[in-house]
């Protein structure tokens, strides 16, 4: 969710993207830095994912989720509400996820 600090959306996606790696060092995501793909997962792939939490909403939301990849982890940087009611709906259907992985990717994971 963009806070009023957020100069950008760029900003908003390092914002989150640093917040779900506390402890790890900061990193920069955008064009020079990252590589940003879409792909479809079925629900049950959508477990592996590190999540803040799972709350959820009961909404309908066709968005795509965001992804980061950093090591070996991948953060769901944004769609905690609608992962945690796909799974919990056992929704049967594929989702969008926004991939972003690094490039020349330095991590300690």
């Amino acid at each position: 969710m963009p806070k009023h600090s957020d100069n950008s959306p760029n900003a908003c996606l390092n914002r989150l993207t640093n917040e779900r790696l506390s402890g790890c060092s900061q990193i920069q995501l955008n064009e020079k830095t990252a590589v940003v793909r879409e792909e479809l997962w079925p629900t049950a792939q959508l477990n592996i994912l590190e999540r803040k939490h799972q709350r959820v909403h009961n909404f309908n939301d066709d968005r795509p989720v965001i992804v980061v990849e950093y090591g070996n982890r991948k953060i769901l940087v944004d769609g905690n509400h609608r992962v945690t009611r796909w799974i919990t709906g056992a929704y049967q259907s594929q989702h969008r996820v926004l991939l972003i992985s690094l490039l020349n990717e330095q991590s300690d994971s």
